[in-house]
């Protein structure tokens, strides 16, 4: 029953994002956001037609098409084919110290609905259960093993454990998280409170620590330390995460930095970038779902009844009302 009520949910979803046109309980703000996701989807599914296994290219380019709905059969046979392939000229080994290139990966097949504790002979959620090599890189280590591990709800609950009691022990004086200094940094508090966002409804301790990461990332923002598109990206999946209105000239600040042919710079006034535009998708895409109430974007229990093809999704959707959509978080 819950697996029909998600699929209903991403009908809705994908329907409105194939259709060009937002949902009839929805208001102008989610047109706007539909309509900026169709273009980034269209650059990166353009830009990205082989993805690769790389943080510009591939995983972030798979996980934010597949999220909203986009992601064609050709892409992700290509990704599969060439994690295969670089896992064979590994032996499995993705990286020897920087432990979130398992994590980056693990997210992208979770998206897939494929089990990454299998692929090609290879479990690559195990990497993720060292702790010590986990948190070799900084703060950034915990915080993707984090996203990546609950993402598909994988075992793991003590590693999970010190990874949650790493972040909270890391959050500064001002409420925020950097890789350096006791100054809380836009994109890696954002980043930190998306990966706190699964433990705020039953954990007192996690709900004030988000408390305080929130006040922090919106004095931040107010204060014009964003001054990149993906400082506005990052932020936005928090708020989406944490189920928060962002601030709306927070949106319209990303939106700013979108290209005539639908990519997003890094830099105001500047041009075209892959990686912004990639996290861009995924911010697009994590407050086109949370408008329509559907499972936030790092949340992938669901992810196997969203992969079918949205021709086909948008024909089964058109035969229901839009207001039959069930609500996913009730189910």
């Amino acid at each position: 029953m819950k697996q029909t009520a998600r699929l209903f949910a991403v009908l809705a979803l994908t329907a409105a994002l194939t259709l060009g046109t937002a949902l009839p309980a929805l208001g102008a703000q989610t047109a706007q956001i539909d309509q900026a996701l169709n273009r980034a989807a269209d650059y990166v599914s353009a830009a990205v037609p082989n993805p690769q296994v790389s943080s510009t290219g591939g995983e972030w380019a798979v996980l934010g098409l597949a999220r909203c709905g986009r992601l064609t059969q050709s892409q992700r046979t290509a990704y599969l084919a060439a994690l295969e392939h670089t896992l064979e000229e590994t032996q499995g080994v993705l990286s020897q110290r920087k432990y979130s290139e398992y994590a980056r990966v693990v997210l992208a097949l979770t998206a897939l609905g494929e089990d990454p504790r299998s692929v090609g002979g290879y479990d690559l959620t195990a990497p993720l259960l060292d702790t010590e090599m986990v948190a070799w890189q900084g703060i950034n280590g915990p915080t993707f093993a984090l996203l990546a591990l609950n993402g598909g709800d994988y075992p793991g609950s003590e590693a999970k454990e010190h990874y949650l009691q790493n972040l909270l022990q890391a959050q500064g004086t001002d409420g925020g998280w950097s890789l350096a200094g006791s100054k809380g940094d836009p994109d890696v508090t954002a980043q930190a409170l998306q990966a706190l966002a699964a433990y705020e409804a039953t954990s007192p301790e996690v709900a004030r620590a988000i408390a305080r990461g929130l006040d922090c990332l919106e004095a931040l923002w107010k204060s014009g330390s964003f001054v990149t598109s993906e400082s506005c990206a990052q932020a936005l999946i928090a708020y989406a995460a944490l189920n928060r209105t962002a601030p709306q000239g927070m949106v319209e600040e990303l939106l700013s930095y979108q290209q005539p042919d639908g990519s997003f710079a890094h830099l105001p006034g500047g041009k075209s970038d892959l990686m912004a535009s990639e996290q861009a998708l995924c911010a697009l895409t994590a407050l086109a779902r949370q408008e329509r109430n559907l499972f936030p974007l790092y949340d992938m229990t669901a992810a196997g009844t969203e992969q079918a093809n949205p021709d086909r999704l948008t024909a089964l959707f058109r035969a229901r009302p839009a207001c039959a959509a069930p609500d996913p978080r009730a189910a």
